[in-house]
């Protein structure tokens, strides 16, 4: 889990205070299910915080580039992602602890993760027209073209395939 503290201790004098955090940050890898997703390159947090009386409103936008595994021919490639935060961080006991003010600080790497997180798709995919890999060979069908026949029914029709032949294919 990254950390990301940031200095409240001049938002927390005054009720209305407004302050902007703006940095380029290296985020340490994250871990979905098995998978490692890695960072590009430094991400570009820009923030506003507010001191709303009971507590600090975080609010803006932090860019970065996932390193994500093509679900289709298994291929590294970089996708853009831009996620919009937006917390509230409290003195007081809120219902998950993750945003909390301790002591004149927050921490918001746990919400940037999460974020990042929900941006990586269900089976990412490097070009929508990517077309895998050659499942006789295991080429990438993306930059070479493989002359193998693959079988395009699934044998447990072989007994149909058989009736239909006998049959007059009727």
């Amino acid at each position: 889990m990254n950390r990301i503290v940031i200095d409240v201790s001049s938002l927390l004098r005054e009720v209305g205070r407004e302050e902007s955090y703006r940095k380029k940050i290296e985020l340490s890898a994250l871990v979905k299910n098995s998978d490692t997703i890695d960072f590009s390159g430094p991400v570009e947090v820009d923030l506003r915080l507010t001191n709303t009386g009971s507590g600090i409103f975080v609010k803006g936008k932090v860019k970065g580039e996932l390193r994500l595994n093509c679900s289709r021919c298994l291929c590294d490639f970089d996708m853009p992602a831009e996620i919009e935060l937006q917390e509230l961080y409290a003195e007081e006991e809120p219902e998950e602890e993750r945003f909390r003010i301790v002591g004149e600080t927050i921490d918001i790497g746990p919400a940037v993760d999460e974020a990042f997180m929900l941006e990586v798709p269900i089976a990412p995919l490097c070009d929508a027209a990517c077309r895998g890999i050659c499942p006789v060979c295991g080429g990438n069908l993306n930059f070479e073209e493989c002359e193998h026949e693959v079988q395009k029914y699934d044998d447990r029709l072989k007994v149909l395939e058989k009736w239909l032949k006998e049959h007059g294919g009727r």
